[in-house]
């Protein structure tokens, strides 16, 4: 068992960043429909591009899940600090190298999307190796996997008016209209 997830959650690294890399022209190829947006980046916000790899890695973890997660035990509680690392990960590296650069580079970008989707696929499996804590570990992983869900898609029609929200290129945040 260890060997087969162990597998997938390697392969979901490629996987989950391939899938997010996709993601980024979603929103703007489906004609800019709301609830595409819940689950696509809607602008070049640092939040936004969270998306990229959250719900991307919420499928691969569903996907695992159906082939070898159902006899380990905490697997969603794994999924779901694999997931908030993979989250802080990117803002704590893009607000890191841009403190130090004062600017954005698309290939800086580009990697830190890759290093924390690694890094929070490894936690993931971590997580789910080590002793279980049982159902307790299990609801609150699932808890955190919905609440971490139902932020991206509040904060998608009504964010807060802070940095971590904010499209640099427009200077609005969330949804807006396109211009032009």
């Amino acid at each position: 068992m260890d060997d087969e997830l162990l597998m997938w959650t390697l392969l979901g690294i490629p996987a989950i960043f391939l899938a997010g890399c996709a993601m980024h022209f979603m929103f703007d190829l489906l004609r800019r429909w709301p609830p595409v947006g819940i689950f696509a980046a809607v602008n070049e916000s640092v939040w936004e591009h969270c998306k990229l790899a959250f719900w991307p890695a919420v499928v691969w973890a569903m996907l695992t899940y159906a082939i070898c997660g159902r006899n380990v035990s905490d697997f969603f509680l794994g999924v779901a600090l694999g997931l908030a690392v993979m989250l802080i990960g990117i803002v704590a590296l893009f607000y890191a190298y841009t403190a130090v650069l004062g600017h954005h580079v698309l290939w800086i970008d580009i990697a830190i999307f890759g290093v924390a989707v690694g890094i929070g696929q490894i936690a993931s499996y971590v997580t789910m190796r080590r002793a279980p804590l049982g159902k307790s570990g299990e609801a609150a992983g699932i808890g955190l996997i919905l609440l971490m869900s139902a932020l991206f898609a509040i904060f998608t029609f009504w964010p807060p008016r802070l940095p971590l929200f904010k499209d640099g290129p427009t200077g609005t945040y969330g949804i807006h209209k396109a211009p032009g």
